[in-house]
């Protein structure tokens, strides 16, 4: 398989790029990517449904009452992110709906949790889809979870608490299906 850590590839050939980046070619020699899937009628409507579905369910932030009972907790800063604005350009109703296709089309959808000065343990500020193709989850040395996405070309490492995960059908721990 064509892979970036292969000696042999000349990184300045465009071909090298189609093929790496090309997607996968089935058995009728159709080569399909993420982004051809959705020009079959079938795959389009199954993730149009399954995405919208999801991202029109309403979502709130609960806090347990008295006698058991739970009120949405308008107080909570991520409240208005999960049910309303995701950030200053994203409804919220947007960010779910990407984040379902992302994790449809490729198994696994992230998002990045910006808590401002503290970036594991402030309030969330905002949530960003990350792409999943230029995320992924890692193991550090002393075995914790952390991300790694493609920022303006360079990789960013990110705290396990700066990454909303949703995972795809899998056997592995850390991620979905690849």
């Amino acid at each position: 398989n064509t892979s970036l850590e292969n000696p042999a590839l000349d990184l300045h050939d465009p071909r090298t790029w189609d093929g790496l980046l090309a997607g996968s070619t089935s058995e009728a020699g159709v080569v399909v990517t993420h982004q051809t899937s959705l020009s079959l009628a079938p795959v389009w409507q199954a993730i149009s449904l399954i995405s919208g579905d999801v991202a029109g369910a309403t979502l709130n932030i609960y806090r347990r009452c008295a006698d058991d009972e739970r009120k949405v907790d308008q107080d909570n800063p991520s409240e208005l992110l999960v049910s309303m604005r995701a950030n200053q350009e994203v409804s919220a109703w947007e960010f779910w709906r990407r984040l379902m296709v992302h994790a449809l089309l490729w198994g696994n959808g992230y998002a990045y949790i910006d808590r401002g000065l503290d970036r594991r343990l402030g309030a969330p500020v905002e949530l960003v889809n990350l792409m999943p193709d230029r995320t992924k989850s890692i193991r550090r040395r002393d075995g914790t979870l952390a991300y790694v996405t493609e920022a303006d070309g360079k990789a960013e490492p990110l705290f396990r608490e700066e990454v909303l995960h949703v995972k795809g059908l899998s056997i592995d721990l850390g991620t979905g299906a690849d």
